[in-house]
């Protein structure tokens, strides 16, 4: 699939350099390859040739996330809020970026407003959880949680609701999650990384970097997402998960020192 999409990209420019979309597709190809240096040349040269593309900003802040620089992506990433904001996946990772700054107003704010553009949307629910958490309303955040379908989620959505489980004391209900997560749900697959997820919001750490191993050695797409996922904060300053991003050419940020 991703050779597919590769070739398309590159067709397209060839016709003409100056799509912008393409250049985007291609940065995220390139980040999915671990291809860092190529990336972020690619999502530079999407917000140069289409400076309107809202979703070249959305993509290009996560890979600055993924790379430490958080201030450069809030910057980026409400550029892209600003371009369209009624994308519910955009102003996520925008009240992401508030959390993460314990700005929980402006997250609020945000938050709501994707309520109001999608009710149903499954990250809006699960922020909104958290910010309840957060506001020691453990109650209300967990009938959140509780209306949410598990049926059809996927496993990094599952890893998400599971770690909100043990973020809010019911370690039994994430078990029971994360046991499926081990057994693949039935399919021949576990997601590494939904499983190092909800290991973390349990609180163990061992297990934790155990997944996130495993998850390198797989080279998952998602794991370079957990340096910006606040669900994997427990391990965000262990040397070993310091180690693993090293080893997948992800340099430290400010702050971070491998020991």
């Amino acid at each position: 699939m991703l050779k597919l999409a590769t070739g398309e990209a590159t067709r397209s420019l060839e016709l003409d350099n100056s799509l912008g979309q393409a250049h985007a597709v291609l940065g995220l190809i390139r980040e999915y390859a671990w291809e860092w240096t190529d990336a972020e040349r690619e999502f530079k040269l999407a917000i140069e040739k289409a400076p309107e593309y809202a979703t070249g900003y959305h993509w290009y802040s996560i890979y600055l996330s993924e790379h430490g620089r958080d201030d450069q992506a809030f910057t980026i990433m409400k550029k892209g809020a600003e371009l369209d904001p009624y994308s519910p996946i955009i102003l996520t990772n925008l009240a992401e970026a508030y959390l993460d700054k314990a700005d929980y107003a402006s997250a609020n704010g945000v938050v709501q407003k994707i309520h109001d553009i999608d009710p149903q949307f499954f990250f809006g629910k699960t922020l909104r959880c958290e910010i309840l958490n957060e506001e020691g309303k453990t109650k209300e955040a967990l009938e959140v949680l509780d209306g949410i379908p598990l049926a059809g989620l996927s496993s990094n959505n599952l890893g998400f609701v599971a770690h909100r489980y043990a973020a809010l004391g019911e370690k039994s209900k994430a078990r029971m999650i994360l046991e499926g997560l081990l057994t693949g749900n039935g399919s021949a697959h576990q997601e590494p990384v939904a499983i190092a997820m909800v290991y973390a919001g349990l609180g163990e750490a061992d297990s934790t970097i155990a997944w996130i191993r495993r998850a390198r050695e797989q080279r998952s797409v998602l794991l370079p997402n957990s340096r910006a996922w606040r669900e994997f904060r427990l391990v965000h300053h262990d040397p070993r998960y310091l180690e693993v991003l090293h080893s997948m050419g992800l340099g430290y940020s400010d702050g971070e020192k491998a020991k």
